[in-house]
């Protein structure tokens, strides 16, 4: 289980999903908040980025998508042009937008060049 440091409290990945968890020093307990992906959370190592996908990120997805290396445990149909790597990448940025998943574009820190990808996106806002 890793945490997170967010304006609201802390974040908290673990197998099973993401959730924020406020502590209350009135009534001395910690509760769920609504998950807020608004601003981003990019994440800094100290040598990669987690940042937001962006349209620009669309050819280095479309190769990431239709690569049949990357697929071949992944059961999906492969990208068949840009524009379909750009229409996930829409399509994913509009569930971040609305607090149901994310998903983040790996670079490197001297690079802004998209070299991978990871994402919540099987998110439990209630337990």
């Amino acid at each position: 289980m890793s945490q997170f440091f967010f304006p609201a409290g802390i974040g908290v990945f673990s197998e099973i999903g993401f959730s924020i968890f406020e502590y209350s020093s009135e009534n001395d307990c910690v509760f769920m908040i609504q998950l807020n992906f608004t601003p981003f959370p990019m994440l800094t190592t100290e040598r990669l980025v987690l940042r937001r996908m962006s349209a620009d990120d669309a050819p280095e997805m479309f190769f990431l998508r239709s690569d049949a290396g990357v697929l071949k445990y992944i059961d999906r149909e492969p990208a068949k042009s840009v524009d379909d790597a750009a229409a996930f990448i829409e399509m994913v940025n509009k569930g971040v937008d609305a607090n149901e998943s994310i998903i983040w574009a790996i670079t490197e820190k001297d690079n802004p060049k998209l070299i991978g990808n990871i994402c919540v996106w099987n998110v439990q806002k209630d337990h």
